[in-house]
């Protein structure tokens, strides 16, 4: 049996809880309250921790979609369809660096119901396993419904583009992600080595982004949605030049899906903006309303790149390529993308996105 210190067990039990090993609710105290940490982990706690990151990342990711069978492209004209294993049989390798561990210790050792700091390692570069661990400690944390301060004060996060795709409105509450953003070395790994990792989650970034339209109705500060808003429009912008630059357009299949969901029940313009459509000043409300609708407009760049796709012609090149892109917008459709339209230009018209505070309900967004 391996004997551990009882620090040692606290930081194992997070990675687990990361990796899906334990239900977040088991690990909620943990994360609340402080503790102490040794400042450097036993050799059979290193060889534990390599065991859980290792294989549990892994199994979270199939977790996470990549048991589902879909297509992908491999290049313009291959388009290979299976599970995240069949379509990349050749091992793909996640590497944890040195941050992974510091992240765990301050996860362990900072009591999140307070303001603290992760900070990156200096001099030394995301790898994709990194970007993976923070990843899913947004999704802990958002589990757990701990305070968003510590995520969002936190350089390493910011730091993280995988982080900003999928919790803009965690990291972005009360910063929005600024125009340089993330470095550019950390956006490019991410959309060149960690397209096995985009691949997998794009389920999971559309249930994220479903999330985050429900949870604008919420919202009761326009200071809030607006920077809400700001840092979805960067990270989309972002990710979609990154995306035309290395013809992998199919990774914002996610974008489409979310707003299929969304826009399923056809819902009204109100549905996003209920908490702020009588708070602040007229300029706080009509920056809020347009912020609301960041979704809805970046429905325009996948819609601008199916256009392009049909008129492809099936003797070119890029046929298969665009065969998936049209394929990937039937979640939406053309009725969605004039729904979406419509919506964003509502919302961008105060008095027609007050309207009615009384009309009747629409149907709950389901997940």
């Amino acid at each position: 049996m391996n004997r551990v210190a009882q620090s040692e067990f606290d930081l194992l039990t997070v990675a687990k809880a990361l990796t899906g090993g334990v239900s977040a609710g088991a690990v909620e105290p943990l994360l609340r309250t402080p503790h102490t940490m040794a400042p450097q982990l036993g050799p059979t706690s290193i060889g534990l921790l390599k065991q859980i990151l290792g294989r549990g990342a892994i199994l979270e990711l199939g977790r996470r979609g990549g048991w589902r069978p879909c297509s992908h492209l491999r290049s313009l004209e291959e388009v290979p369809t299976g599970r995240l294993w069949e379509r990349h049989p050749q091992p793909v390798s996640v590497h944890f660096s040195a941050l992974t561990m510091k992240l765990l210790q301050w996860l362990v050792a900072s009591p999140l119901s307070v303001p603290s700091e992760c900070k990156p390692l200096k001099g030394k570069k995301l790898t994709l396993g990194d970007q993976l661990a923070l990843y899913l400690s947004c999704d802990l944390a958002t589990r757990c419904e701990l305070p968003p301060g510590p995520f969002a004060d936190s350089p390493a996060f910011r730091h993280a583009p995988l982080c900003w795709l999928g919790f803009p409105e965690l990291l972005g509450r009360k910063k929005p992600m600024p125009k340089d953003g993330p470095p550019a070395q950390a956006w490019e790994v991410l959309v060149t080595e960690g397209v096995v990792l985009l691949e997998a989650l794009q389920q999971d970034l559309a249930r994220r982004w479903v999330q985050i339209e429900r949870g604008k109705r919420g919202v009761v500060k326009p200071q809030v949605m607006i920077a809400i808003g700001e840092s979805q429009g960067a990270v989309l912008a972002r990710m979609a030049e990154l995306l035309e630059h290395h013809d992998r357009r199919d990774l914002m299949s996610f974008v489409v899906e979310a707003a299929g969901r969304v826009l399923r029940y056809r819902p009204e313009a109100t549905w996003w903006i209920g908490g702020i459509a009588q708070v602040g000043t007229l300029s706080e409300r009509q920056q809020a309303f347009r912020a609301a609708g960041a979704l809805l407009e970046a429905v325009a760049i996948p819609g601008r790149w199916v256009e392009q796709a049909q008129g492809v012609r099936f003797f070119d090149d890029d046929y298969g390529a665009s065969q998936l892109l049209l394929k990937q917008w039937e979640q939406l459709g053309p009725e969605g993308m004039a729904h979406a339209h419509q919506l964003v230009q509502r919302l961008q018209k105060l008095d027609a996105a007050l309207g009615d505070q009384q009309t009747k309900p629409t149907e709950e967004v389901t997940q």
